[in-house]
């Protein structure tokens, strides 16, 4: 399909003040497969190319989780120019307290003295959560930055 409404819609943003009520920043494509959702998002960026301030990103499947997100936006940012370096200073940060959080997790536990069986350990995943939410509350000392 030509998709030429779309395209309109998309090039029309340009002219637009982003400053404006209901300014489109993002843009979600989805839909059944083989309908030329790839091949709009290709005019689209290439649309974009026109203009020196305009900056794309664009995150497929291939990204699983929130995180993969940010930082896929930040890099193809940073390839154009446009770094995100508060982000990226925050994402070590993020990563470095993550490892910790994971490295401090105990070993599962299989039975206990008296010949009970012992609860399920918590999976390192879900600890992290857990302390990630404590931390945002402010109820854990903030974690050691490595030097």
């Amino acid at each position: 399909m030509g998709r030429r409404n779309e395209l309109a819609v998309f090039r029309e943003t340009f002219a637009r003040d982003p400053e404006e009520a209901g300014f489109a920043f993002l843009l979600h494509v989805r839909g059944n497969g083989g309908v030329g959702k790839s091949t709009l998002v290709r005019q689209w960026e290439a649309a974009a190319r026109e203009h020196d301030t305009v900056v794309t990103a664009f995150v497929g499947e291939d990204v699983h989780d929130a995180i993969e997100a940010m930082e896929a936006v930040s890099a193809r940012l940073g390839r154009q120019g446009r770094p995100l370096k508060r982000f990226d200073k925050h994402l070590t940060t993020y990563r470095q307290c993550r490892h910790q959080a994971e490295s401090a997790v105990p070993a599962p536990q299989h039975g206990s003295s008296d010949g009970r069986a012992a609860a399920p350990a918590a999976s390192p995943s879900s600890t992290v959560a857990a302390q990630v939410g404590l931390v945002g509350l402010g109820m854990l000392p903030r974690c050691r930055r490595q030097r």
